[in-house]
């Protein structure tokens, strides 16, 4: 079983993550309850995993295509959360499920990583947009296999 590998500068990787997380582009609200999509089948491979997840956010957009455009404007918000949570709270739990239960296109994680390096730019920080694409890519999909699957299935191996 392959693992994903950062490309990233390791403090560079540091530097975007550490902005990734202050503003809860991290969250499920944001990219979806990774676990558990990544439990809800089996994957042989990294790849088929990565497919799996964007292919879930084309789910995701049929559905929220059907709902009222303020509704659906608020679920592709990604600074909701950051901006204003009381908005998620009033939201029915079937509504927010659309943003727990499903993952995301690659143009949407390639919006997270455009906010990411713009607040990054702002800052002065010292990172290129690739370097942040790459970095919402790595947090989202790589993460999850390397510490979910390889992990789980390191163990397994181990105990029997």
């Amino acid at each position: 079983m392959e693992m994903f590998k950062n490309i990233l500068d390791r403090r560079r990787f540091k530097t975007i993550n550490c902005l990734w997380n202050e503003l809860m582009l991290n969250d499920s609200w944001s990219i979806g309850y990774v676990e558990s999509l990544i439990d809800s089948r089996l994957f042989e491979r990294k790849e088929e995993w990565e497919e799996f997840y964007y292919d879930s956010g084309e789910d995701r957009n049929h559905k929220i295509a059907n709902l009222v455009p303020h509704l659906s404007h608020k679920l592709n918000d990604d600074m909701l959360l950051y901006n204003n949570r009381n908005e998620i709270m009033l939201m029915s739990k079937e509504i927010v499920n659309l943003n727990y239960n499903f993952g995301r296109t690659h143009d949407q994680l390639t919006q997270k990583a455009v906010i990411l390096f713009q607040v990054a730019v702002n800052r002065s920080l010292d990172i290129t947009i690739q370097e942040s694409i790459e970095a919402v890519r790595f947090n989202t999909i790589c993460k999850t296999w390397n510490e979910v699957i390889i992990r789980e299935r390191n163990t397994i191996s181990y105990l029997i």
